[in-house]
């Protein structure tokens, strides 16, 4: 009871510093941003900052920052008349920023790479394609998955499903939610199914295709964490391998060339 009433003046705190959302579109001249943020925060169930504060939504990540931005103010102030190292300051502050953001981002990475692994969207893409090749119908299919399967996906299918049964359509319910999957392979299963209503289409063929398609994307990705990998090895190794053989065999020769007399 006590840690829920400290968490409820922090929240507090955060909720006075919140920030518009015009007031962000006013100062980063960007109409994206701030519902990019919100909607990928709503997603992850929010950011908890070191148990200080519980950050759910953008109004309360731009406060977050404008919080930081504060205690920069007061501590440059600070620095300055005790004549503090100033640059010290100001990095601290930026890493501080930076410390901000990357919590945030990191959560959000997390989530999208969790999306995506074979527990998740592409097992469902894969069990809708088998159930509608041999003729169950595709609200069936999402209940099965929502009755038999966990993940963040299923989570996602349960929601849109007790919308559907409020008496909105399926297909409705799952637009409604699919901004929170964080991937546009989602919002296609919703397409595919209600397009091949309309056509006739292959269904299962394109249900494949996407798992295909989302295959290639984590290969790709693969690839390329592997080339900044190498990149990033590249100057240990050299500092803690090459630098020193080159010492060893030129150290011999330089004392050979001075003289002193030293065999090695």
């Amino acid at each position: 009871m006590l840690a829920a009433a400290g968490e409820t003046k922090r929240n507090w705190l955060l909720n006075r510093c919140a920030v518009s959302r015009d007031t962000v579109k006013k100062v980063l001249r960007n109409d994206s941003l701030y519902d990019r943020i919100d909607l990928e925060l709503k997603a992850v169930g929010g950011v908890n900052y070191y148990g200080l504060f519980q950050v759910n939504s953008a109004a309360e990540f731009f406060g977050l920052l404008a919080l930081v931005l504060g205690l920069l103010v007061v501590l440059t102030a600070i620095a300055i008349v005790n004549g503090a190292n100033l640059i010290a300051v100001v990095l601290a502050g930026l890493g501080l920023f930076i410390l901000t953001y990357n919590r945030y981002a990191g959560k959000v990475k997390k989530y999208k790479a969790r999306v995506v692994s074979d527990t998740e969207l592409p097992l469902v893409l894969q069990t809708i394609a088998n159930a509608v090749e041999v003729g169950i119908p595709f609200d069936n299919a999402i209940r099965y998955i929502v009755r038999t399967k966990k993940g963040i996906i299923r989570d996602i299918m349960a929601e849109a499903v007790a919308i559907a049964d409020t008496g909105v359509p399926l297909e409705e319910a799952l637009l409604s939610v699919a901004d929170r999957a964080l991937n546009r392979r989602f919002l296609n299963l919703v397409r595919i199914v209600g397009q091949a209503k309309k056509s006739n289409a292959n269904v299962r063929d394109l249900l494949l295709e996407q798992i295909d398609e989302i295959d290639e994307e984590a290969r790709n990705a693969a690839r390329e964490r592997m080339g900044k990998l190498n990149t990033k090895l590249f100057f240990p190794i050299f500092i803690g391998f090459f630098i020193p053989t080159i010492a060893l065999v030129a150290l011999p020769m330089l004392v050979s060339f001075m003289g002193l007399g030293i065999k090695f």
